[in-house]
């Protein structure tokens, strides 16, 4: 009964962690919820690794938005960078410190396990990012022109119009459109290839 419970436990953290992130996201929705629920919103922000919890523009004014952006983006490769390390390192600590003839066969299954469960975490946060990039809206009161939601001191006023060649806004348009292409649509695409074609392990 213990071991079935440790072997079901992820399962259930992954659900848990699937209905907080969904419930954060509805902190950027237009709407005017009640202080208390944004604040609830906010603070479930939390499993959606947001980085603006830790508000860098803020702690260190000249951080700026573009190096955030690369910065997420470029999170899932760090750690799929990491865990390729660690199954090298494995590999040459069985082969030349153990001397083991055979190394552990599922080693490897296991790592990718756990870059896909990363990736999994990391999917709302980095399809977010991506996003913002087009999410533009006029100012008000209107003034003609459209803006994104973020602010950066490179831009006027710290306002970056959407569509300047001037502001850093379509300079991140082709690298938002990459990422929207390999994590957005990719990463569901291997999910859906991976359980499609072994189907019958996963019924076992």
């Amino acid at each position: 009964m213990f071991f079935s419970s440790v072997l079901i436990f992820p399962f259930h953290l992954s659900i848990g962690v699937d209905y907080f992130q969904v419930l954060a996201l509805f902190a950027s929705a237009d709407v005017r919820w009640p202080a208390a629920l944004k604040t609830l919103f906010r603070i479930l922000s939390f499993f959606n690794l947001n980085v603006d919890i830790a508000a860098p523009e803020c702690l260190l004014p000249e951080f700026k938005y573009e190096w955030k952006f690369y910065g997420t983006l470029a999170m899932p490769l760090v750690c799929g960078t990491l865990f390729m390390g660690s199954t090298l390192c494995k590999h040459c600590s069985d082969r030349f410190i153990m001397h083991k003839t055979r190394s552990d066969k599922f080693y490897m299954s296991k790592m990718i396990g756990v870059t896909m469960l990363t990736m999994y975490y990391l999917y709302l946060m980095t399809a977010r990012m991506a996003l913002e990039i087009f999410n533009c809206n006029p100012s008000n009161p209107d003034d003609g022109f459209l803006y994104t939601q973020f602010a950066d001191e490179e831009c006027d006023g710290g306002m970056c119009r959407c569509n300047d060649p001037f502001h850093i806004q379509v300079r991140l348009q082709f690298p938002a459109i990459m990422a929207l292409f390999i994590y957005t649509l990719g990463f569901p695409t291997l999910v859906y290839l991976l359980l499609s074609r072994n189907k019958k392990l996963v019924k076992e």
